[in-house]
């Protein structure tokens, strides 16, 4: 971090705060830890031993508050490495004083971002090959990700990993979070037979025998995104679709182009559907997956009439009509709402799990978008434009724009 960071706390004042704090440390405190009836916290024991309580846990706090910073924006600091800094300097000021405490802060406070390699397990089966997926590599082994001592307990390939700029550990480990899920859940989309994880469960009726359901957890298989004849030939490891998806996904969120970015979002949403066992949560997330795609802005009016037109457009499940199953949605999307302001909770499960198959079909659809070789002339559409101003789809949804 350097000086001239967003923080409005000057060098000066954080150091006056620095001071306060260390001030207001109990070092060698001879107090019954078993006889305090408020919130403290404790560095060690004896001599240079350290409390913080009442107003100093009070400006600790407060420091933790100001200090902190988005990890996605800036890299952190994350409230758990501003802790780490200002107990470290506690601890230091209790051995060698407030001067080199609020010196080895400032060091550490204003280096920088570091490098960070965050790796975990890929929740996905792809073909026996390495490939990168936007800022993610996927790998079969960890030879060049750790050593063998170090991830001996993570022997069961494929691996996910990045490397990030962070200020600590923490802030580290949520960007590459983010960019785990975002990956996972992009090539998702391209198992066609995902179905939503079952928890393993032992059921009996009645005095009969019992059955043993080992549950699903959820992995997919990345099927139609990984070309599985690219190894050993001069072929991409990515289908044209997932190449351009990759790409974007590459990019900070501001700069991706528009269409990209709605197929990413709508996959994070989809993932979310497809991993909760709360049918509300399961259609919450569906009818955002199906806004992504299908709302031009967000002042858009009528937006569930809107999205059951559409969607009945390109597809229409068996057993509905056109007019029904555009109604269904409709009302669905209302519903919807109410699940979110005012925590409805829905229990019409068939209803959710046809939404979901619906959203799916979408999604889908709107990634065959991105294949350069869908249209003449070959180049994928990147805007909302692009897909819904030709006149094939013009013709398609005019009966609801």
């Amino acid at each position: 971090m350097s000086e001239e960071s967003s923080l409005t706390l000057s060098r000066e004042d954080l150091e006056h705060r620095l001071r306060n704090l260390l001030s207001l440390a109990e070092i060698g405190a001879d107090v019954n830890l078993r006889d305090l009836r408020e919130p403290y916290i404790q560095l060690g024991y004896g001599q240079d031993g350290v409390l913080i309580r009442g107003e100093g846990l009070t400006a600790y706090n407060d420091l933790v508050f100001d200090l902190a910073e988005s990890a996605l924006v800036g890299g952190g600091f994350q409230p758990e490495g501003i802790e780490n800094l200002l107990t470290g300097a506690c601890a230091l000021a209790a051995r060698e004083g407030p001067d080199a405490a609020i010196a080895r802060f400032f060091e550490r406070f204003y280096a920088g971002t570091q490098t960070w390699m965050v790796i975990g397990r890929f929740q996905g089966w792809t073909p026996d090959r390495d490939f990168a997926f936007g800022r993610c590599q996927i790998s079969q082994s960890s030879n060049d990700l750790f050593d063998a001592q170090t991830m001996s307990s993570w022997d069961q390939p494929p691996f996910i990993s990045t490397t990030v700029e962070a200020k600590d550990q923490k802030s580290a480990e949520v960007i590459a979070a983010d960019r785990f899920e975002e990956a996972e859940a992009i090539l998702a989309l391209s198992d066609l037979f995902r179905s939503r994880p079952i928890r393993p469960l032992v059921t009996r009726l009645g005095q009969g025998a019992a059955t043993f359901s080992s549950g699903r957890h959820g992995r997919f298989l990345a099927s139609s995104a990984v070309n599985s004849e690219a190894e050993g030939r001069d072929l991409p490891a990515l289908t044209p679709e997932y190449q351009v998806l990759s790409a974007a996904a590459a990019l900070p969120f501001g700069d991706r182009p528009d269409w990209p970015k709605r197929v990413i979002g709508a996959a994070r949403w989809i993932s979310r559907a497809m991993s909760t066992t709360w049918h509300s949560e399961a259609l919450s997330a569906s009818m955002s997956a199906l806004e992504c795609i299908l709302i031009e802005g967000m002042h858009q009016h009528r937006k569930g009439r809107e999205i059951g037109g559409k969607v009945t457009a390109l597809y229409v499940l068996r057993g509905f009509e056109p007019p029904t199953q555009r109604d269904w949605l409709e009302d669905l999307y209302k519903r919807r709402n109410d699940v979110i302001r005012e925590g409805a909770s829905l229990t019409e499960d068939l209803d959710v799990a046809r939404v979901l198959e619906l959203t799916k079909a979408v999604v889908r659809w709107a990634v065959h978008h991105l294949n350069p070789y869908h249209r003449v002339p070959n180049e994928p559409c990147l805007t909302y434009g692009d897909v819904f101003d030709s006149k094939r789809h013009r013709d398609l949804f005019g009966e609801e724009e």
